[in-house]
């Protein structure tokens, strides 16, 4: 690596387009609008049987995290941003040193060249040129010497603004991290996969998770789940989980098996 390659390095457009596109990303609200969504539309759906003051109490706490994550996308983008800003104006001082650079050799080169051939051919000189030209080889000499200064001294700013970047990544995962740790688990849409069942009123049919809910009274739905076969209940759950698990009459053992469901989906969704 020559001196200036580093203040020159990477792409500082697409750094800044990073940063904006962060700064505008609102992840963490959109979920926790879409779960308070889904719960309020869960309420109408399914009635009373459906724990729903529970379940919205549960996702009131996800504000917190959902800020989180907002805070979170908010700052790492300014720090990106900001980053980018730092790479353009590094890059711009870098490519007129190296461009000073250039010029000075090329200067230096010139001189250098007519006092040598000078000096092969025999011919003199008027008495006046040759200090001249000594003059614009070690002018041309400091030049290039002041050009590598200016690029190295880039360099040492450019690795500075990557290590301030660096910390700031650090500093933003921990966010993200104590936002995925904190949120509550996301509610999941039913597939409408429907079972055979023995009703209250004797009569037999075949019903979703929903249609189970909209029962209203968890002794029935007790009744109606009970009549249900393992691999029937099994169904009804995974189509449904989050309302499986928040449904009064329905087993605790059966709930509960429901809610680690919901959960698990929620972190690997969270850790993609």
């Amino acid at each position: 690596m020559t001196v200036g390659d580093m203040a020159l390095a990477g792409n500082p457009e697409t750094v800044q387009q990073t940063g904006s596109s962060l700064q505008r990303r609102t992840v963490g609200t959109d979920t926790y609008n879409s779960l308070v969504s889904a719960v309020t539309s869960l309420g109408g759906q399914s009635g009373a049987a459906v724990s729903v003051e529970r379940i919205l109490s549960m996702i009131q706490a996800s504000s917190a995290p959902a800020n989180l994550v907002q805070n979170a996308d908010q700052n790492w983008g300014a720090d990106v941003s900001t980053f980018g800003r730092k790479m353009t104006d590094i890059e711009s001082r870098a490519t007129r040193a190296r461009r000073d650079l250039d010029s000075a050799r090329q200067d230096q080169s010139a001189a250098r060249h007519r006092l040598n051939e000078a000096d092969k051919s025999g011919v003199g000189l008027p008495f006046q040129m040759p200090p001249i030209l000594v003059l614009a080889v070690n002018g041309a000499t400091e030049r290039i010497a002041g050009a590598k200064q200016r690029l190295a001294a880039l360099d040492e700013e450019r690795q500075g603004a990557d290590s301030s970047a660096a910390d700031s990544i650090l500093t933003q995962r921990q966010l993200y991290v104590s936002a995925r740790n904190a949120m509550p688990s996301l509610p999941t849409i039913s597939a409408g996969v429907r079972v055979s069942a023995l009703m209250p009123d004797g009569s037999a049919r075949t019903i979703s998770a929903i249609d189970l809910a909209k029962l209203k009274d968890p002794t029935s739905i007790g009744k109606v789940w009970q009549g249900l076969t393992p691999a029937q209940r099994e169904q009804l759950i995974a189509d449904f989980p989050l309302l499986m698990g928040n449904l009064d009459g329905i087993a605790l053992r059966d709930r509960n098996t429901a809610n680690v469901i919901t959960a698990k989906k929620h972190r690997s969704e969270l850790e993609k």
